[in-house]
């Protein structure tokens, strides 16, 4: 039986071919479900593609688009889409590990310039999310996991955590 190649929907940019790392991951955007939440095809090498992975804005909270909260819900969706649907991202997650739904938790970012913008920080600087503790290795405010190394233009003026850090914190 011949061997089937996967294929990617589009090119991947250059500036996220070289940021991939064990808890990296380039993903093309392919639904956005709602303010905090969206599917993507996670490329994990290889041609190893994960399809249509649910994902969650690690540290956030949007409107929900059902209830009471509906119509922010749907404005905060809307906006999310127009950022980032039919697009590629690179995804940072804590621990690989899946949330409460089963949806992968991850901090989300967007070549822009350059430069990689931070989704889930331009989310809650634009008034459709607010921020959310997760636990103590995740900063709610700068929305930055340990050994966080991208720069985002939303997030320069946060301090980097170094390895000497993230650990005495553990301890």
């Amino acid at each position: 039986m011949p061997r089937r190649s996967l294929s990617l929907p589009k090119p991947v940019p250059e500036e996220l071919k070289a940021w991939a790392t064990p808890t990296r991951y380039n993903a093309y955007v392919v639904h956005v479900c709602d303010g905090d939440a969206f599917k993507c095809d996670v490329y994990l090498g290889l041609n190893v593609v994960l399809r249509n992975h649910h994902v969650r804005l690690l540290g956030i909270d949007a409107p929900e688009i059902h209830g009471a909260q509906k119509f922010a819900g749907h404005h905060s969706r809307r906006e999310l889409t127009t950022l980032i649907n039919e697009k590629w991202v690179g995804l940072q997650t804590l621990d690989d590990q899946p949330g409460k739904y089963g949806r992968l938790l991850a901090v989300v970012y967007l070549p822009r310039d350059n430069t990689m913008m931070c989704v889930n920080r331009w989310t809650c600087d634009q008034g459709h999310a607010r921020p959310m503790k997760v636990n103590r290795y995740f900063d709610a405010t700068t929305h930055t996991l340990p050994l966080h190394e991208p720069r985002c233009e939303t997030c320069n003026s946060f301090e980097q955590r170094t390895l000497g850090q993230a650990a005495t914190e553990v301890s």
